[in-house]
């Protein structure tokens, strides 16, 4: 019975330096290999999937680094104040009123 290999769980348990060498290590392969091929479309598949890995790395690196990604952005308080107009009802309808009415000409 042969053993499984996956080389999505293979390139993830790698460590930084290592995924690198890897990466290299790929790329040389693919320079061998004619374009086209089966074998260049896996190594190509397999390529990506290193290079995502590395990227997992980087990003699981920095935000082990961040010591702020637990806290809150404290922008500051924003103070206001809410201004509303009391307007006498004769006085609005008045408007309204003089808003509909032809214009005299003469005034």
């Amino acid at each position: 019975m042969s053993e499984h290999f996956d080389y999505y769980d293979y390139v993830n348990n790698l460590k930084e330096d290592k995924i690198g060498d890897e990466i290299s290590k790929i790329t040389k392969r693919m320079h061998k290999v004619p374009q086209g091929t089966p074998m260049f479309n896996q190594l190509s598949a397999m390529l990506e999937m290193a290079m995502q890995a590395n990227n997992d790395s980087f990003a699981r690196a920095r935000l082990k680094a961040d010591k702020n990604q637990n806290t809150v952005l404290d922008i500051g308080e924003m103070e206001s104040t809410v201004t509303e107009p009391e307007y006498d009802e004769t006085v609005m309808l008045d408007i309204m009123v003089h808003s509909y009415l032809p214009k005299d000409k003469n005034t």
